[in-house]
């Protein structure tokens, strides 16, 4: 059954979970597996497992148009209890620059739409000035 506090539970399951995969800096962390799909390069998936909770976040890349899309799915005792669906175009050089985006907003917890904050600047690896932007669409209900 999924109650009121395991739904109160789930953002603090998804900032652990994020935190452990793509957003950690090395190796991912103990809750954390790391799949590919042999069959799809450029694919990756990070499976967390807590308690009764199970997270995958798998995304995809398309090298040749610098394309990239995911979905994060939240589980409570194998039930989907939460999704979210990304998709970005930006060159394989400003990686770096944002992953220190989403995860500097998932280290401080604020939640926008589930891809870091609304926006951030910095300076890329080269110390080129850049701004990510996040615009969320809420689903239709």
């Amino acid at each position: 059954m999924i109650t009121k506090e395991v739904i109160e539970k789930i953002p603090e399951i998804f900032f652990q979970a994020m935190l452990e995969g793509f957003f950690r800096e090395g190796e991912p962390g103990p809750h954390t597996i790391v799949e590919k799909i042999l069959d799809f390069p450029g694919t990756k998936t990070y499976c967390f497992v807590l308690d009764k909770f199970y997270v995958r976040d798998s995304f995809s890349v398309n090298v040749t148009r610098n394309r990239s899309c995911g979905q994060t799915m939240i589980w409570y005792n194998y039930q989907p209890i939460w999704t979210m669906s990304y998709q970005g175009m930006y060159p394989k050089s400003t990686i770096p620059f944002l992953k220190r985006a989403i995860r500097d907003s998932y280290l401080k917890k604020k939640f926008h739409g589930g891809r870091g904050p609304s926006q951030y600047s910095d300076r890329l690896s080269n110390g080129v000035p850049h701004t990510y932007r996040n615009t969320v669409h809420e689903a239709d209900t």
